[in-house]
């Protein structure tokens, strides 16, 4: 077996994929094995890949054709049995690229800090022309907490519930951190809420990362991506999910706080979804909930007293909930743009106090 796993999750992006691909096979460290893994894509778009996979020649790269479309959930639990043997893991999307000096600097920093349980460098945002935005790297790389980040170890459980300072497309980790931690929920399918689902378990383990400044990962813009088409904090397929991960934990300290003040946000989305969908009595409970977990919220008091005195004419002034059988007929690495690389971020930071 060869030393790294890349997965690469592909929907319906023929060529995109290929210049995924392309970055792999560039890389100066050869000892990988990597499975393009299509979800389910349209048969023209799923044989164009297959026959471009078969063409490389190249024994370390397969292909793999999803029988059903389960979502991230679904090619994470695929890439963790292919991965079987391998000491380092990572997933790629299928719109990302990595420079040929990416895997390299990954094992030599893993094999550096026997501590890490991960390895992630910087990042720049670039466009389907692969021209650098710098305005969105920027954007993006603030949203992530990345400002002022230095070189070196981190707890993964602060940086991920502060500001999801991790993504999961381009990250290596040591597959035995995620044997440790359970890697994610069984029985889940669809996209959310696996990155936050696989994260918060690393967590559960005192899991650490090391950060590498360099500009190693490209990830590419998608205008008109989930984060505007599903609305995610309209969507019960996401919200839902996303509060029963945070509401199970218990921390201490500012890190406690902070969950408290997520779950809140949670407690207030689950509370508009119910109430758009006609049931005022559950609303009402998430939200005194939500002014429980979070005191100092204005929204959560303001919503409350709206919902107890004014439900109907509050209901009328509020977006359609976004129904979804459930996510897993979407693209696994159709991403938020400028929120962060993992799509929940909308959700953790984008929703108020």
């Amino acid at each position: 077996m060869a030393q790294v796993f890349i997965g690469v999750p592909t929907y319906n992006r023929p060529d995109l994929v290929r210049q995924t691909v392309a970055s792999i096979l560039a890389q100066s460290f050869t000892d990988w094995q990597a499975v393009v893994s299509d979800n389910c894509s349209s048969p023209e778009a799923a044989e164009s890949v297959r026959e471009y996979v078969a063409g490389l020649n190249d024994p370390r790269i397969s292909f793999h054709a999803q029988a059903v479309n389960e979502g991230e959930y679904g090619q994470a639990w695929l890439f963790l049995e292919r991965s079987a043997g391998c000491e380092l893991m990572a997933m790629l999307h299928d719109d990302d690229i990595i420079t040929p000096d990416y895997l390299a600097t990954a094992v030599a920093a893993l094999a550096r800090e026997p501590a890490a349980d991960l390895y992630v460098s910087n990042f720049v945002t670039i466009d389907m022309e692969s021209r650098r935005m710098e305005a969105e790297t920027a954007e993006r790389r603030h949203l992530l907490g990345r400002d002022g980040a230095q070189p070196g170890l981190f707890d993964v459980r602060d940086s991920h519930i502060m500001s999801g300072f991790t993504p999961i497309s381009g990250t290596v980790f040591r597959r035995s951190a995620f044997i440790a931690s359970g890697y994610v929920d069984p029985g889940k399918v669809g996209i959310y809420p696996f990155e936050c689902d696989l994260f918060l378990r690393l967590a559960d383990i005192g899991a650490k990362g090391w950060f590498d400044p360099a500009e190693r990962l490209s990830f590419r813009a998608h205008f008109g991506s989930q984060q505007s088409t599903l609305k995610l904090m309209d969507n019960p397929h996401v919200v839902a999910p996303m509060l029963e991960l945070f509401a199970r934990r218990r921390y201490s300290g500012p890190i406690e706080r902070r969950r408290r003040v997520l779950v809140s946000r949670f407690c207030r989305a689950d509370a508009m979804i119910r109430l758009r969908q006609g049931d005022v009595a559950g609303a009402r409970q998430q939200l005194w909930r939500a002014v429980r977990e979070n005191p100092r919220s204005p929204q959560a008091w303001a919503l409350g007293a709206a919902v107890l005195l004014w439900p109907r004419g509050l209901r009328e002034r509020l977006p359609p909930v976004q129904y979804v059988r459930d996510l897993s007929d979407r693209p696994v690495s159709d991403r938020p743009v400028s929120h962060g690389p993992g799509g929940q971020r909308q959700g953790l930071d984008g929703a108020g106090a």
